[in-house]
């Protein structure tokens, strides 16, 4: 994938991972990398320290991020359902919130499985592409 692609296609992540109000994630890899959990680039830091890797390896930053947030945590959701063998409730962390998170066999779907197994396949076909060029 050269330079253009692959900007082009950090730049699409961005917007469906916002689109679908997971923004978060983007947050969360970008305090990853100004904490020192992702090794930061020789070059100066600019605004935005992302900006100062190579695309191809903010590609990968994300692409590794995604499969965290959504597909991780579909498995997690089927591990915890499984272990318990009850209901889970998960309740939000402040008291502003309404929302929680019922997990128990029931609300486990195969389909979302299948789903995050054809995601994981995409993201790795996706990161495989990523240096293709040979440039690293």
């Amino acid at each position: 994938m050269n330079t253009q692609e692959c900007e082009l296609t950090y730049r699409k992540l961005v917007a469906i991972l916002e689109e679908r109000q997971l923004g978060w994630v983007i947050d969360q890899l970008n305090t990853a990398i100004q904490i020192g959990d992702i090794e930061l680039p020789e070059k100066g830091r600019s605004s935005t320290i992302i900006e100062d890797f190579s695309v191809q390896k903010k590609m990968t930053y994300l692409v590794d991020a995604i499969e965290q947030a959504v597909v991780n945590t579909v498995e997690m959701e089927r591990e915890i359902t499984i272990f318990f063998e009850c209901e889970v409730t998960f309740c939000p962390d402040c008291e502003d919130s309404q929302t929680s998170l019922l997990l128990s066999r029931n609300s486990y779907s195969k389909r979302r499985q299948e789903s995050a197994t054809y995601l994981r396949e995409l993201l790795n076909t996706l990161k495989s592409t990523i240096f293709e060029d040979g440039s690293k």
